[in-house]
């Protein structure tokens, strides 16, 4: 059993469809289809069916998927964790351009990034080409 298989899984549950399920994903919808499958076999029960066309859970479905969203979460936690250990998201860094980037450009560039990086503190200062080539240097 494979962590992709458990994803599959969740989506196409989330979404009733193996189709949309598979866009979301970015798998073909065979592929998807496959996965599941394969879960099944390997777990020796359905966990999905068809109902008025709209997949859902069967009751050991249900059953799996909460495990199954466990592992998931477990897995996104786990990166996390070792992305933080290895400094990537946690910390500070400065950035020095020279006005008309920090007009416009940067700044922008640095809200889009703190939304995504909240736990790192980031500083702008204004530099001439010369200072900044000396501070990179440094």
């Amino acid at each position: 059993m494979t962590i992709s298989k458990y994803k599959a899984f969740i989506k196409v549950v989330e979404y009733g469809s193996i189709t949309k399920a598979s866009k979301q994903l970015k798998y073909s919808q065979p592929g998807i289809s496959h996965m599941i499958d394969s879960l099944e076999s390997e777990l020796g029960f359905s966990i999905l069916k068809r109902n008025n066309g709209v997949f859902v859970p069967t009751e050991n479905g249900k059953l799996i998927l909460h495990f199954c969203e466990q592992i998931v979460k477990n897995e996104e936690n786990l990166k996390k964790t070792a992305a933080s250990i290895n400094g990537l998201l946690t910390g500070s860094f400065s950035i020095g351009s020279y006005n008309s980037m920090l007009m416009d450009f940067v700044p922008n560039v640095v809200s889009e990034y703190s939304k995504i990086y909240k736990q790192i503190e980031i500083s702008m200062m204004e530099r001439d080409c010369d200072e900044i080539v000396t501070n990179l240097t440094n």
